[in-house]
């Protein structure tokens, strides 16, 4: 049996019918998934954390090699290489990034977390 699951997380869709044959049939479309302002309450402190640890050491190097730096970089950096599990000290922030990774794909949460969370 199928139950819900909170996913923190609204899909933004468009239903559309059509009728063939005499038989109405009906196509959901996903236009976007908007995620949930609950994942940056939980993931802003963890990630401040790392970002203090590092921070200034990854903006130094980038600066250093002449690499583009900007604040998807800059959360990206917190939570690559499980960071935030073993530098954030959070082993539940981690598995919940973890999970929403799962859910929503590392591109879209790494983009949403930046939008949210600013580091530079």
């Amino acid at each position: 049996m199928w139950e819900p699951v909170d996913t923190l997380a609204r899909a933004v869709i468009i239903a559309k019918q059509t009728q063939h044959a005499g038989v109405t049939m009906t196509t959901m479309n996903i236009i976007r998934i908007e995620l949930d302002d609950r994942i940056v309450d939980r993931l802003r402190g963890p990630i401040m954390l790392v970002w203090q640890l590092f921070g200034s050491i990854v903006v130094d190097e980038c600066k250093q090699m002449g690499e583009p730096f900007d604040n998807e970089t800059a959360i990206e950096c917190c939570v690559d290489a499980d960071r935030l599990r073993d530098s954030g000290k959070d082993r539940g922030a981690a598995d919940f990034f973890d999970r929403i990774v799962t859910e929503h794909g590392y591109p879209s949460v790494l983009k949403f977390l930046s939008q949210h969370i600013k580091l530079v």
